[in-house]
Formats: structure tokens, sequence, C-alpha cells
């Protein structure tokens, strides 16, 4: 099944108070404008991926909240793929790691792929694990997890076990495809938290436990920074704050917020929610969150925003100023948005009637 055609529909302007969502007979997003301004856009594009539900194809689209859409690239995939990509602010490329092959286990059955205005993608690696998140460093390189399966193993009562893998952290060049390991074990998880100066952070999981540890990227040597939960997930790095923030589910099934400082490896909660307060990095340092009553918290900056009664903000790339992410109203596909992070003030991103949007990244000031 091919995607849609695009409906686009002019900027949509909302208020900082509040704003809401309706469906036209187009099913194009539109939404209310009583009060306020939009951000004050100047060539800001976000990359957005969109997959029809049960498809084979992925389209990645440079949009503007005035209405513009610029495909990329239209990727092919097995159904169900993961989609998940970065944008690096060097180039302005998209790296996009994704399902590449219908295999019966696809743990590791994935590619990362780059993809620049103009030009046919470009595999950088394979073995890729399923649904990594692509990690962009200060520096331009691409972090991912990559590995192989291990042998499949029983317990003493016959009981298929859980396996243990052959895992590795990967740095890429994303411009030569030069790659080279970071980091190589054996567990159950090596996963890329993100990337702080000249340090890849990690978060592994073994049948011993799991830890949280910084890798030397020129050394390629470790240090453990904490250990932590086997339920650790949503990692994010504060870079003004020098601290990776992440939630971590508790027995009772309510989730803590956890601010971890990467120097000293001392950690300190900031709430907790009966569904996981997800954290995302704001533009200009610090990080905010949505917590069980639809507000959105910050710690080390402040913003200013109001949400939908029940929907929930998660942000996915931030940069000049801006935060771009998904708004998750209950009962309908997540709606891409554009927020001002000095006043708050959001605007609807285009998309594809029917589709599944995944923001992947964004950059100010066009085209590199």
């Amino acid at each position: 099944m091919r995607l849609h055609r695009r409906h686009v529909t002019a900027v949509a302007l909302l208020a900082a108070a509040g704003w809401s969502f309706s469906l036209g007979p187009r099913s194009e997003a539109r939404a209310d404008a009583t009060a306020g301004h939009a951000p004050t856009v100047s060539a800001v594009e976000v990359a957005i991926a969109e997959t029809v539900p049960l498809s084979e194809r992925t389209v990645v689209t440079w949009v503007t909240p005035a209405g513009s859409a610029r495909r990329v690239a239209e990727l092919a995939h097995p159904r169900d793929a993961s989609v998940k990509g970065a944008v690096v602010p060097a180039t302005g490329d998209i790296v996009v790691a994704l399902d590449a092959t219908d295999a019966r286990d696809r743990s590791f059955a994935s590619a990362l792929v780059s993809l620049r205005d103009g030009a046919a993608p470009r595999t950088l690696a394979s073995g890729v694990a399923h649904a990594a998140q692509p990690i962009v460093t200060d520096d331009g390189r691409v972090l991912i997890e990559r590995g192989a399966p291990g042998a499949e193993v029983t317990d003493p009562h016959g009981k298929l076990a859980q396996r243990v893998d052959d895992l590795e952290v990967t740095e890429l060049d994303p411009v030569t495809g030069a790659a080279r390991p970071l980091l190589t074990m054996s567990g159950y998880s090596a996963h890329v938290a993100g990337a702080l100066g000249d340090e890849a952070l990690v978060y592994r999981v073994t049948p011993a436990g799991a830890d949280l540890v910084a890798v030397d990227r020129v050394a390629r040597a470790a240090r453990v920074l904490a250990d932590v939960g086997p339920l650790a997930r949503d990692f994010v790095v504060d870079r003004a704050g020098r601290a990776l923030w992440f939630s971590v589910r508790r027995r009772d099934g309510t989730a803590r917020l956890v601010r971890l400082d990467v120097a000293t490896g001392s950690s300190s909660e900031h709430g907790s929610a009966t569904r996981d307060p997800v954290p995302f990095a704001l533009p200009g340092g610090g990080v905010a969150w949505t917590d069980d009553r639809a507000q959105v918290s910050a710690h080390g900056a402040s913003l200013t925003l109001s949400l939908p009664q029940g929907a929930f903000l998660w942000g996915k790339a931030a940069g000049g100023g801006w935060v771009a992410g998904l708004v998750m109203l209950r009962g309908g596909l997540p709606r891409p948005v554009l927020i001002d992070a000095q006043s708050g003030a959001q605007a609807a991103l285009p998309t594809t009637s029917g589709a599944r949007a995944e923001v992947l990244g964004l950059r100010v000031g066009g085209a590199k």
C-alpha cells in the first residue's frame, strides 16, 4: 500500500492557553485559533517519517508549519516496521534506522540509512538492533546499537530462557560511512542512551544486572556511572546541565523520573507518575516532561505550555529555540507539532491522512 496523497494545510495558529484538533472531510489537521499567535518561524524545517499502518512504505519529508512539504525519500520495509531517526546538524542529512528484512527474528534485522536532499538513500550499516535510536554526537558522528543473535538456551525445566546476544555500540561517520566499534559485550541490550562531549552513554543490561556507563570515544574505555534497574527507558541528555535523564518503572506500577549527573554519577528523583513521564530536552538547556494531569513541568529552564485534557507531549528534537515533538491524544494518531520554547506558542505540522507520524529531527536555516 502506498501512502495517500499529502493534504497540506495552512499554518495552524494555536494559543499557549490551549488548542484542539478536528478532522475535516479531507482528514486535514486543523486547530482552533481564537487567541494567541503562532511562533514566528524563519526557515525552520522538521523531518517527519510517515507510515500508513500495516503498509510496507515510509515516506520521509521535510515539513514546515507554514504548510510546505518536500519529500526526501520513500523507504521500503516489512510491515509493522520500527522507524527511528535523527538529523545531523552539520550537513542537514537524516539518518534513519528501520527494519530491513522480514526475518522471523528481527532482533538485528534493521539497517541504518543516510538520506540527503536530491540523493538516493545510502545504507551505512546492517545488523542494527530492532527499534534502535540513532544518536548524533556533537562532532557529527552517529552512534547505534548493533549485534548478532546468541544461541538459544533452555532452563533446567526445559523452558526457553532469555537469550544472551553479541552486542556492539558502533560509531559511524555519516559522510564517509567509516565505522568502528566503541563497545562490545555479551548481554541483553547495549542501548545508546545519549552522547555528551567525547563520551557515549550506554545502558547495559546483562544476566548480572543493569548499569549506565560512559564510554570514552577516543580511548574506547568505559567508566560506570550508576547501577540502575532493568526497566530504565526514555533517555535524554541535558547538555547544559551535563546530565542524563530517564524514567524507571517501579514494582508498584508507577514510574519515577531520574536525573543522573554524568560527571559524578550522583542521581536525584523528580516526581513519579502512573504513566512513564517521558523527559525531553529543551533547546537552551534543561528538560521537560508531561505529568499525569497533562501538565508540562520543566527542570533547569522554564516552559509555559498547555495541552488538551488527557494529552501527552513527547518532545523528539530541539534546537534554535524550537522543540519538535508529538502530541499523543487518546484514541488517535500522534500529531506532530512545533513549539517555540520561549513563548510556548505551538504550530501544528502538516501530516498525511491516516498515517502514523514520527518526528526525526529539525534544522534551522534550511538545506545545507
